[in-house]
Order: structure tokens, then C-alpha cells, then sequence
């Protein structure tokens, strides 16, 4: 029994022990309310006596102690020093625990690292024995000395989870510097000074500096409540100057756009207002009433709720509304907190990205001029020249990089969804290509007495010129490597070769033939070499690099029976291969010395392909597989085939197309999963490249004549589909998660089978 049993004296200091402990964990909620709530000047006074009303207490709980608990005095010690005066957010949040990483100075970022671990600790209740710590009040201090090319930098990062609001879309980050004695922006230290935008200094009455914006945060395009900014804010302001006096306050309003709709409706007694849905706002003093500095680290801000503006009321001349709202308001706390950094940097080290951060965005600093990509008379030209249907070459060489759906290495989707239909020509169009690129598309066209090629931008649709100098069907079309020149090849006996990079509509270069010409293809290269195929039988080599526009003939190439009827280069122009109405494939050896030159006098015959399965088939076209090691061949049986060229033999045929008269066309997509094809039923259908089975067909695609040919984006899962006929479209067919659209399995397939069984 008396083992089991305390003594007196130990049941009289666990008792005491545990009345301390209470006591403690009241004080430490009292101070966090403290500085959850407040964010005056008055807060250190009132933590500060707390803190020594607390110590008072403990050193004479202590008389009475065996044993104190040193570890919670320390962190009861580190969690106030670690806070800032502007109504830190407490530990609650998801994310408030969280280790951040600051950008500048990954020293400093450790001693609040420590600070965060202890607060863990301390909210956990487990008990650390040990020495106290003197811990200092601020975790950092001001530096001594701040460089004289300092300049402040702001740094959001970003802030918990919002509100769920039907006006919270992409919500940015407004930044106000404040005189907190008159209520005024903080005067400008150099008047003639660029501090936040460079043509600021062309109005003598911008004194102050003025406030600034981070750039939107797209909620729909992250899926996410919870905005990252991560962005530097640059004001060209001496850093000093902003920590010589302790009533400058730093304001953050999150403000979101307001719709045309949202602007009509009355803002009194709401919170959208001017233009802007107002979302919250916190504030920063650099310096708090005791001297500490709040800059150089990562801190966390609580973020407060935006009055109506009937609560609000007006503000007094001169004085910034955000400060009225500040100074006058009962602050009611947002459920949110604000991660920022406010630090001093130099111009030099802003202007390179930040340590080699690649996911911070920075501001445009106020030393450079915002000029955009094209100057007035720029502007002008190309606007005079849209009107006449020509697109400038400087507007393509300066246009902004468009960004693809499709991923590098990414297999490709079978679009499903029609986005728009191009106009084309009187007699429809015959073949398309896509710009290496992906931001032009050419159509072979046909009108009543000419045979245009016309281009298309990608994805805007818009037509940019027009190629006039065919007088019949344009069979074949082929872009240069550097998508600065178009080969087209016709059945009136020419290739002609244009410049896409210029106003010229007139033609590059003519090739002339003395017969139909149904192939053309440019080295991939060396863009200067041009190899033709047609109705003689012949393969001709040309070079179009001398000045003459009738460019040279290089050399004629005999050993087809047939009409060559299409060409094909493999990705490195070693190979290249010719197909004619026999069912002959050609492979021939085609490399270039870059350093020697074109050298066609070497090229010769590799192999001539003669499969049983071909004999005696016209082959409408033939192209590599992106791999390399197989060949599509679109045959005039009904049957599209893939061919292996390591054993020469047929490892894949793809039936359902109909193809027995017309000249009709198939392609791969650009990974080489899928196959597309035409067919004389006024559909296009897809085969799966492995399994060959059909895995989709467009059944209505509403061309009342044979679908020619189809092109396949090669950055995008973007098709496009044309016919040859009168007024038949160009049809632009896009991926969509959301649903098939216009793909249909082929059930009829599966039903004549079952009535077959």
C-alpha cells in the first residue's frame, strides 16, 4: 500500500506543478489573442508586461520546484519573438505550419524554421528538458549597415485558401505604402525618381509612390482556392529611406476583376466597388514600436475582412482609403493569411532571376521602358496590310509563342469536337499541311479558273494570304525545315516554291516539268534541294540556290514504271523514298555532306521494295513513321498498311476506308500512335498502330464528296479535314475531355458480323 501511494510532500508538488503549467498555457492564449487581434503600436507595451508578469510568477513557482519544465518556457519564449506587428495568423491553419523557403537568404529563413519546429512542439504539450535560453524579443534584427544601391523589394508568395465566392476567379495583390501620420502615400525621396513605373516622372504631381500590382492568379486554370503569386514587386526607392522612419505601413488588399454584368448592380453596402471585388487586406509596419525590423524574412499576415462601403463611410481628402478602413474600422479577421517577404535588394541581382528560381515571376522593373513588341508605324502597316489580306513578315517573326495542349513525348487524343470550318475554294481543297511550327496550315485549293494555295494562322483560323499561280490540281505541298518557304506541286506541269515570310504573293521559284507533277518534296536538311516526281516516271533533283528563279536542275533519276506519285524524306534526310502506280517503292540513299554540299551525284537506289501484297496496286502515298523503322503506305485497294522496313514485310493493314478510285490520302499522328485516313464514303476513320484495330471514324462530317486528305497538328491534337469538291470547308477538329463529339464506333460493323454468325 504505502508503494503504491504518493507521499505528501510529492502530491503537494505535482499539485503545485500542474496550477503552473494551467497558468502558463492561460498567459501564452491571453498574448496570442494579443497579436492575432492587434496590430497598433500599443501591442508590444501590452505583451511586454504580460512577459514579465509571467517571469514574476515562475521565479516564485520555482522556490517550491524540484523540477520545472524548461522546454515550454522556451518555446512560450521563442512563439511571440517569432511573430510580427501585424496580427500574425497563429498556428490553425493548414498552412501556417508549413516550412517556407525563403528566396534571398536561406540563413535567415532557418532561424524561423526553429521557431515553427518549437511551436509544434509546444502545441503537441510534450515536455523538453534542459537549460534555459535566453532568447532575444526579435529573431531579427535591422542591419547595421544597408547598402546604398538597396532598393525594397516585395516578395508575395502566396496566401491560404479563399473564400469560395462566385466573384473569386483570378485575384491579385495590390501593394499601398503609407505615412501612417497624415494618411497620405509615402512621399517620394527623389521626385524626378523612377520608383514604380518608368513614365511616372512625365506628371510633376506624382510626389508619392504609388501603389502597384501583382500579376492575376487564374483560380479555373490551377484548381485551386489557394493563390501563388510568387512574385517580386520592385519599388526603386532607396531601402533605407523605408526603415528610417517607424510610421511607414505596407497595405495588401487581394482584389479580384468585376464583370460588365457585376458593375451595374448598386455598390452600396457592398464590397465591389470602383471596378474591383474586394477580398481582404492585412498590413506590414517595417518597424514596430519597440525598433525590431520586420524585413529580410518570410512572414506570415493575418488577413482582416473588407467593410461595406456604407460601414466604411468616405474617407477624409488626401487620405488613402485602405488607411481609412485601417485607422477607423473594427478589423474582423478573414479566414486566410498572407505570405510575404519584404526585403532590400539591388537592381543588379532583381534583374537576373532570383537564384536560379525559375517559378518566380518579377514585376517590370521602373528603369525600363514598357514598350510593347511592335512600335505605332508597325502597328500600322500591319493593319494596312490585313486589309489587303496579307500578313506582315515582321508581325510573324514577333509574334508571341503560342502554348500547345500536347506535350513533348506525349501521346496524341483523336480529336473529337469541332472548333471551326475555314473556307476554302469554289472547287473545294484537295490537300492540307501543317508549318512545322504548328502555327500556319496551307490548303491546296481550287476556284474556277486558278488553283490557289492559301495559308491559314493556327489557332486563330485567320487567313493570312493567298498563293495565286496554279492552273490545276495542287497534288503535293511541302515545308522548308525553317517554315520560311512552301513548295507546291501541280498537275499543270510546275513547282513553284513561295516565300511565306514576305508580303510577295508572286511564286520563289519555277520548276518546270514537261508532264503532270503529282509529288514534291524539300530536303528536310538542306532546304535548297527539291526533289519532283509525276507522270514521266522521272525523279528530279533541283536546287534552288542560285539566283535564277527557274532554279537548276541537278540530276534525273530512272527506275520506276509507274507514275511517281508520292515522296517521302525520313527525319534526317538519309533516306528517302518513292512510290509509284505499280506498287514499286523506291528507297534511295540521299544523304548531304553539310560541309561538301549537296552532292546528288551519290545518291543511288538502296533497295526496291516489291511486296506481293502491292503488286500491281497504285499507292496513293506513302510517309515514315515518326520511329523511323516503318512506312505507311496508302494504297487504291481499300487498304492502308504499315510496313516494317527491318524485314520488309507488311505488319499491320487497316481496313474499313474506302479508296479504289480517287487519289486520297492518310497520315500518322506525330507520335505515331494512330493512323487517319480518308475515304470515298465522305468519312475518315482511325486505326490504333499497334492492335490495327479501328478505333473511331467521323461519320458526319457532312462533305457530300470523298474526304482527300487529313493533316494532324504536330504540337497539338488539333486535325484538320478537307474534300474536293464544290464548297466544301476546311474542318477544324479539336480534343476535348468533356465528352465525345461527332466520333462514333462503327456498331453496324458488329451487327453484320452477328447477322453473319
Amino acid at each position: 500500500m504505502d508503494s503504491q501511494v504518493d507521499s505528501k510532500p510529492q502530491r503537494r508538488k505535482k499539485k503545485k506543478k500542474l496550477k503552473t503549467q494551467d497558468e502558463e498555457q492561460q498567459n501564452r492564449t491571453q498574448e496570442e489573442e494579443i497579436f492575432t487581434h492587434e496590430g497598433a503600436s500599443s501591442t508590444d507595451d501590452r505583451v511586454r508586461d504580460k512577459r514579465v508578469e509571467r517571469q514574476k510568477k515562475v521565479e516564485r513557482r520555482q522556490k517550491g520546484l524540484s523540477r520545472i519544465d524548461a522546454g515550454s518556457h522556451v518555446a512560450a519564449e521563442d512563439g511571440p519573438s517569432s511573430q510580427v506587428d501585424s496580427g500574425f495568423a497563429e498556428a490553425g491553419h493548414d498552412d501556417v505550419t508549413e516550412p517556407p523557403q525563403d528566396v534571398f537568404d536561406q540563413d535567415e529563413q532557418v532561424t524561423e524554421d526553429q521557431c515553427l519546429q518549437k511551436r509544434k512542439h509546444r502545441h503537441k504539450g510534450k515536455k523538453r528538458s534542459g537549460k534555459a535560453i535566453d532568447t532575444p524579443e526579435s529573431a531579427i534584427q535591422p542591419p547595421e549597415e544597408i547598402p546604398d544601391d538597396e532598393v525594397l523589394a516585395v516578395i508575395v508568395h502566396r496566401a491560404s485558401k479563399l473564400r469560395p465566392t462566385v466573384h473569386i476567379a483570378h485575384p491579385v495583390v495590390r501593394i499601398h505604402i503609407v505615412d501612417s501620420q497624415t494618411g497620405t502615400y509615402l512621399k517620394k525621396l527623389h521626385s524626378s525618381r523612377h520608383v514604380t513605373s518608368y513614365f511616372e516622372t512625365e506628371n510633376s504631381s506624382v510626389d508619392y509612390v504609388l501603389p502597384m500590382l501583382s500579376q492575376p492568379f487564374d483560380i479555373k486554370q490551377h484548381k485551386s482556392l489557394s493563390p501563388a503569386w510568387e512574385e517580386v514587386l520592385v519599388f526603386n526607392e532607396d531601402f533605407s529611406y523605408f526603415l528610417s522612419s517607424k510610421d511607414v505601413v505596407l497595405f495588401f488588399e487581394i482584389l479580384d476583376f468585376l464583370g460588365m454584368g457585376s458593375t451595374e448592380h448598386k455598390w452600396m453596402g457592398q464590397k465591389t466597388y470602383k471596378g474591383w471585388h474586394h477580398i481582404a487586406w492585412a498590413f506590414l509596419k517595417l518597424q514596430s514600436s519597440s525598433g525590431d525590423s520586420n524585413t529580410g524574412r518570410r512572414v506570415q499576415l493575418q488577413l482582416f475582412e473588407f467593410p461595406s462601403r456604407k460601414r466604411a463611410g468616405v474617407p477624409a481628402a488626401g487620405v488613402v482609403e485602405i488607411f481609412h478602413i485601417y485607422s477607423s474600422c473594427e478589423r474582423i479577421p478573414y479566414p486566410a493569411t498572407l505570405h510575404v517577404t519584404v526585403r532590400g535588394s539591388s537592381l543588379k541581382e532583381l534583374e537576373s532571376p532570383a537564384q536560379g528560381r525559375v517559378d518566380m515571376m518579377r514585376s517590370l522593373l521602373p528603369t525600363k521602358t514598357e514598350r510593347g513588341c511592335k512600335t505605332f508605324e508597325e502597328l500600322e502597316s500591319e493593319t494596312s496590310a490585313r486589309l489587303k489580306g496579307v500578313t506582315s513578315s515582321h508581325s510573324i517573326k514577333h509574334r508571341k509563342p503560342t502554348i500547345w495542349a500536347r506535350l513533348p513525348g506525349q501521346a496524341c487524343r483523336i480529336p473529337n469536337k469541332k472548333i471551326y470550318s475555314l473556307p476554302s475554294g469554289k472547287k473545294g481543297c484537295f490537300i492540307l499541311k501543317f508549318s512545322h511550327d504548328g502555327r500556319s496550315l496551307a490548303a491546296g485549293c481550287g476556284d474556277e479558273h486558278t488553283f490557289p494555295v492559301i495559308l491559314y494562322e493556327i489557332p486563330s483560323g485567320e487567313r493570312k494570304t493567298q498563293f495565286a499561280g496554279h492552273y490545276n490540281i495542287v497534288y503535293d505541298m511541302s515545308w522548308s525545315a525553317d517554315d520560311r518557304h512552301l513548295a507546291s506541286a501541280s498537275s499543270d506541269g510546275t513547282v513553284r516554291i513561295w516565300s511565306t515570310m514576305s508580303n510577295e504573293q508572286d511564286d520563289h521559284h519555277i520548276l518546270s516539268h514537261p508532264c503532270f507533277i503529282y509529288s514534291a518534296q524539300l530536303h528536310p536538311v538542306c532546304s535548297d534541294i527539291i526533289v519532283t516526281g509525276g507522270y514521266d516516271q522521272v525523279i528530279r533533283v533541283w536546287s534552288t540556290a542560285l539566283p535564277d528563279k527557274h532554279g537548276q536542275l541537278l540530276r534525273e533519276m530512272d527506275g520506276h514504271r509507274g507514275l511517281v506519285n508520292s515522296i517521302a524524306f525520313d527525319a534526317q534526310g538519309i533516306k528517302m523514298f518513292s512510290a509509284d502506280s505499280t506498287g514499286t517503292i523506291i528507297m534511295w540513299k540521299t544523304d548531304i555532306n553539310r560541309q561538301h554540299g549537296a552532292d546528288v551525284d551519290r545518291w543511288n537506289i538502296l533497295k526496291e521494295i516489291r511486296n506481293p501484297e502491292l503488286k500491281g496496286v497504285a499507292i496513293n502515298r506513302v510517309e515514315v513513321h515518326p520511329n523511323g523503322r516503318q512506312l505507311l503506305i496508302h494504297c487504291r485497294d481499300n487498304a492502308v498498311r504499315l510496313f516494317d522496313l527491318r524485314v520488309f514485310k507488311v505488319m499491320q493493314q487497316f481496313v474499313g476506308a474506302t479508296n479504289y478510285r480517287e487519289h486520297l490520302h492518310s497520315t500518322l499522328t506525330p507520335c505515331g500512335t494512330f493512323v487517319l485516313s480518308g475515304s470515298e464514303d465522305g468519312r475518315a476513320y482511325v486505326w490504333n498502330c499497334e492492335s490495327g484495330d479501328q478505333v473511331a471514324v467521323y461519320s458526319d462530317l457532312g462533305f457530300g464528296r470523298p474526304v482527300s486528305d487529313i493533316a494532324f497538328h504536330p504540337h497539338d491534337h488539333v486535325a484538320a479535314f478537307c474534300s474536293f469538291g464544290d464548297n466544301q470547308p476546311i474542318l477544324i477538329y479539336k480534343y476535348e475531355s468533356e465528352g465525345m463529339y461527332c466520333i462514333q464506333a462503327l456498331f453496324f460493323m458488329f451487327c453484320k458480323a452477328s447477322c453473319m454468325l
